[in-house]
């Protein structure tokens, strides 16, 4: 996934690169508040574990991103992992009713794709970004049509340049690893 959002020169932070700048959960959350703010949308990778709690909430971290883009209005492209696809064993929780109720409540309330494996979900995220960077473009390349009495066309080109919150439990890196490769 990483490599994605860099061949897009998508501007991403993740919740481990917080938790390595700062390992104070209080400090953590209002980091990722502020993440939050600053991003135009949220790439949500849900797989078959719920993640770690976030302390102060009870629930996890991914889950209170999720929640907190949420309550801010952010926009959400959302990725759940195929029940069908091939997971470890142990990228799958024993006790599945936490991951199970929060990727129904995705579910419910977002448009989704699905994946079944690291490459599957990099082609898909890397559609996405691309619909969603070259729409705007494609709006202003329009309203610049060159004239017909230069007859040659407009080399002006219009750069787009989006941060984002890259949201996922740990038993999806592979997932965010080929993303960023595709």
């Amino acid at each position: 996934v990483q490599d994605v959002l860099r061949d897009l020169s998508v501007d991403y932070v993740t919740l481990d690169s917080l938790l390595a700048r700062d390992s104070l959960p209080s400090s953590v959350g209002d980091q990722v508040l502020e993440e939050l703010r600053r991003s135009d949308l949220v790439v949500l990778i849900v797989g078959h574990r719920y993640g770690s709690i976030e302390p102060a909430s009870g629930i996890g971290w991914v889950e209170a991103e999720f929640q907190a883009a949420r309550r801010i209005n952010k926009p959400i492209l959302a990725f759940l992992a195929d029940d069908q696809a091939l997971f470890p064993a142990a990228s799958i929780d024993e006790d599945r009713s936490r991951v199970e109720r929060f990727r129904q409540e995705v579910l419910s309330n977002y448009l989704v794709a699905r994946f079944r494996s690291p490459t599957d979900l990099a082609a898909k995220l890397a559609v996405a970004l691309t619909h969603l960077i070259q729409r705007p473009r494609d709006r202003a390349d329009e309203a610049r049509q060159p004239s017909a009495s230069k007859g040659g066309e407009s080399r002006e080109r219009s750069v787009r340049i989006l941060h984002l919150l890259l949201s996922s439990p740990g038993d999806v890196a592979d997932e965010r690893e080929a993303a960023s490769r595709a």
